[in-house]
């Protein structure tokens, strides 16, 4: 069962400042004026993250990665709910527990008893299990009984970061959600975290994180998500799962997006995923009719060099009269190591006549696998039966 999905998830950020406003103050405006803004209002739409989707089984703990920017921390704090996305759905299935940062989870102005009687009345916790689990919070922390009843503010960071993880990871909550605080701890208690987070993921809980320290990602991890430029790109599978797959890929986008006088192809977009074990590769084109009502069947052509490995074809003309999305998911198990070339096409019949409109805006996918890797792909021309989906086209930021 899917513990986490995100359907299309975007968020775009407002940069700037409003000169004009009232609390903008004397200062600002004559501040405007020597640099010679005129007041005028000066603001730029940055994208964070663009269309991703992703889901998470119950039970799984993936890794986001990426360089700084590239949109980590930005997804986490939609999934933890602290962030709303601009676009795009969340599900979440079960109670989320989070750290942000160090600390993020506490309350600096009271001590640590306090902090843990206030997190167990926020969870519901009471009686025997809200003793249990304050003594559970305190054996994890490591904590003194010196400190216990100091103000959280005059305790280090290492402290904080101690008393926030064993919060998080004694809560009784179904998800965790971290970002890369291990790295202000010891070896010693980053090893008692990873042997936690695997003990959390045992019995069921889903872990998303940010983690720097490798040993982490491949013992706990399943997946690693490849994040760039707030896109995911990349999906590794991780010493923690044994399969040896890899699998990277990013756009040839040497051209537009292109329409004929029948058909439009607004967009095409691609995501790596996993179900039931197996992973995929979700591919959607977003169409629309240029005038009237217009049969189309999409297809999605896969190439080796010039070679045309297979085709997966739509299993019917869909008769397009409104903008919708047509999306099809292609197994991975389907391709031996090596580069891939995936084509998308719109076969269209206008007054009888067949029509092709291609896209130029190809995805490149790269397949990497050790030596026990497998593949279910047989030599010569293929057509897979895959299943296709219909559905309104997702609104675009």
């Amino acid at each position: 069962m899917l513990a986490i999905e995100t359907e299309n998830l975007s968020r775009a950020f407002e940069e700037g400042f409003d000169l004009d406003a009232a609390s903008a103050g004397e200062a600002m405006r004559i501040m405007a004026m020597l640099c010679g803004l005129g007041g005028k209002r000066r603001r730029a739409t940055e994208s964070a993250l663009n269309q991703v989707s992703l889901s998470v089984k119950r039970g799984e703990a993936v890794c986001i990665a990426g360089p700084s920017g590239s949109g980590k921390t930005t997804l986490l704090r939609i999934l933890s709910g602290a962030l709303p996305p601009t676009s795009g759905r969340v599900t979440l299935r079960g109670d989320v527990a989070h750290l942000l940062s160090a600390g993020a989870n506490l309350d600096s102005q009271c001590s640590v008893l306090e902090n843990i009687e206030r997190d167990a009345r926020l969870r519901g916790i009471s009686g025997n299990a809200k003793a249990r689990f304050r003594d559970e919070v305190l054996a994890f922390s490591g904590l003194e009984p010196k400190f216990h009843e100091i103000d959280v503010q005059r305790l280090s960071t290492g402290m904080r970061l101690r008393l926030s993880l064993a919060l998080a990871l004694k809560s009784g909550a179904d998800i965790l959600i971290i970002d890369d605080v291990l790295a202000v701890g010891d070896i010693a208690f980053q090893r008692q975290c990873a042997h936690a987070m695997a003990a959390f993921k045992s019995s069921g809980g889903t872990i998303v994180m940010v983690a720097s320290d490798q040993d982490l990602v491949d013992n706990v991890a399943d997946r690693v998500l490849q994040m760039s430029g707030g896109v995911l790109v990349n999906m590794t599978l991780t010493s923690a799962r044994a399969s040896g797959q890899r699998y990277s890929y990013h756009w040839d986008i040497s051209q537009q997006l292109i329409e004929d006088e029948v058909v439009a192809m607004q967009d095409i977009s691609a995501s790596l995923i996993q179900e039931a074990e197996e992973e995929l590769f979700d591919i959607a084109m977003r169409l629309s009719p240029v005038r009237g009502i217009i049969p189309v069947r999409p297809s999605v052509d896969v190439f080796s060099g010039r070679t045309l490995l297979f085709r997966t074809l739509y299993p019917h003309f869909h008769l397009l009269d409104a903008e919708c999305e047509l999306s099809v998911r292609l197994p991975l198990s389907l391709l031996p190591a090596g580069s891939y070339r995936l084509s998308l096409k719109a076969s269209t019949v206008d007054e009888g006549f067949p029509r092709a409109l291609t896209s130029d805006r190809a995805i490149l996918l790269e397949v990497t696998a050790s030596e026990n890797a497998h593949s279910e792909l047989d030599t010569g021309l293929l057509t897979p039966r895959l299943d296709w989906a219909v559905s309104e086209a997702a609104a675009r930021p």
